[in-house]
């Protein structure tokens, strides 16, 4: 069970984040056997466990062997602490058995919950399930083995025989048995495997069903492109090696991963550290790393040539620096080149930015990042007191919220809050204290007798 996220803030500032929780259940729902034309409804149970009320958004069915299932209805509402059932319905129109998957999406913590539902359609003969055995990987020298169902659904006594067509690296069990009306079996297939190269075979079963009396049950295995995909995924991230993932014993590595600087290809596309600064995304030589300030464009690198253009060409912070005139202050950028106060040296662009109340870099900001700037737009700069100037919420007099910051920039966090304690007795109101203005007043404290009030916090007063 996936735990709600904690991350709330005060209602009367911003839109809480705390959701909603609800379990499902049964989390596997096996309805047994239907005959072929007949209709089983039933339903999933919904329990709302914490948290707000969820709004349930869709409840989507996926069929991965056979069908029959069908979602009937579902609720569009759980309330707190409420219970809600999803209407379903079995209606098998053949024989053999049926899995289908529920996918009930929502606003609660866990947005998607998933129920597994089977059944089996009834027939009036044998039925043999799954209809393929992959094994998945089995390194040399190791084996494996599954098992095969094969069920008798008719009247008659089920008589079968099993035999492999090669005969090579998968062994049986029991090769003759009879299986009585209603009952089932189980047949065991082992693989035994000599080398890491894929393993095929075929399975064979012959019985006395009139309607089919023949089954050809593939088996595979190390056949990572043929095979299941979560047989082969070995560092489950959705990817198999035969897919594309260059590392599956790395879940941090696979197709659409994003890069990262590690001389690593997180996203095994064969180029490395592409798009951060120790890649040289345009093949000039020089990474953003190594001092390339354009690393979108081979004509700028610390090694190519300034020219006249407005370009920091050799990427050593000055634009036309050594060439051109009309450079009046010899800041290595002249007023065409867009020094926009071309008689104070300090200022060209992509200088630093100054407590000067200057525009520096010539961005069109008056002393952006520095302490007498209002860098977040709310008022107030670092030296007027913002202990955020990143953050417009934050500032001296703002409204403190339930968020482990320091909104009013007072050096307290969360005061006022449901989880700041304000009485300084060792509970916040999120700890049940029940009166956080009294020190006298919390689940700890003795209850007090003849005072009319609830010292302990439990819902009685002068117990």
């Amino acid at each position: 069970m996936v735990l709600p996220l904690l991350v709330g803030c005060n209602p009367d500032v911003g839109v809480s984040t705390i959701r909603g929780e609800m379990i499902v259940s049964p989390s596997l729902t096996d309805v047994g056997l239907v005959g072929v034309g007949e209709t089983l409804d039933f339903n999933l149970q919904l329990d709302h466990i914490d948290g707000p009320a969820v709004d349930i958004r869709n409840a989507t069915l996926q069929w991965i062997e056979g069908g029959g299932f069908e979602v009937l209805e579902y609720p569009e509402r759980l309330d707190a602490f409420g219970t809600a059932f999803i209407a379903l319905r079995f209606a098998p129109t053949y024989s053999g058995f049926h899995r289908s998957l529920v996918t009930i999406v929502s606003d609660a913590s866990d947005s998607e919950l998933q129920v597994e539902l089977r059944g089996r359609g009834g027939a009036p003969a044998g039925q043999v399930w799954p209809l393929v055995l992959d094994f998945g990987l089995v390194e040399d020298g190791e084996s494996g083995t599954l098992e095969l169902i094969i069920a008798s659904e008719g009247e008659a006594t089920l008589s079968y025989e099993v035999s492999l067509l090669w005969g090579t690296h998968f062994e049986t069990g029991t090769a003759r048995a009879e299986v009585a009306s209603g009952v089932q079996a189980t047949q065991s297939v082992t693989v035994l495997s000599d080398t890491s190269d894929k393993l095929t075979d075929t399975l064979v079963i012959t019985s006395n069903d009139a309607v089919t009396p023949r089954w050809e049950i593939p088996l595979r295995a190390n056949d990572c492109e043929g095979g299941s995909a979560q047989l082969y995924d070995e560092d489950s991230d959705g990817t198999t090696s035969c897919a594309g993932d260059c590392n599956d014993d790395d879940a941090r590595i696979g197709p659409g991963t994003d890069e990262e600087w590690d001389e690593i290809d997180q996203d095994c596309d064969g180029v490395i550290d592409e798009g951060t600064p120790g890649g040289d995304d345009d093949g000039d030589t020089f990474t953003e790393a190594e001092g390339d300030c354009n690393d979108d464009d081979d004509t700028v690198n610390p090694n190519a040539e300034e020219i006249e253009n407005g370009v920091d060409d050799d990427c050593d912070g000055a634009i036309d620096n050594g060439v051109g005139s009309d450079d009046a202050d010899g800041d290595g950028v002249a007023w065409w080149a867009g020094d926009c106060d071309d008689d104070y040296a300090d200022a060209y662009p992509g200088a630093p930015e100054l407590e000067d109340y200057v525009d520096n870099d010539c961005d069109g900001s008056v002393d952006e990042g520095t302490t007498i700037a209002d860098d977040d737009g709310d008022g107030y700069s670092e030296s007027d007191g913002d202990c955020d100037d990143t953050t417009s919420s934050v500032k001296p007099g703002a409204a403190e919220a339930e968020d482990g910051v320091d909104n009013d920039c007072d050096s307290t966090v969360d005061e006022g809050t449901r989880s700041y304690d304000d009485d300084a007795d060792g509970f916040t109101e999120r700890g049940d204290d029940c009166d956080d203005t009294d020190a006298d007043v919390n689940p700890g404290a003795p209850e007090v007798l003849d005072d009319k009030v609830d010292n302990d916090c439990d819902g009685q007063v002068d117990e």
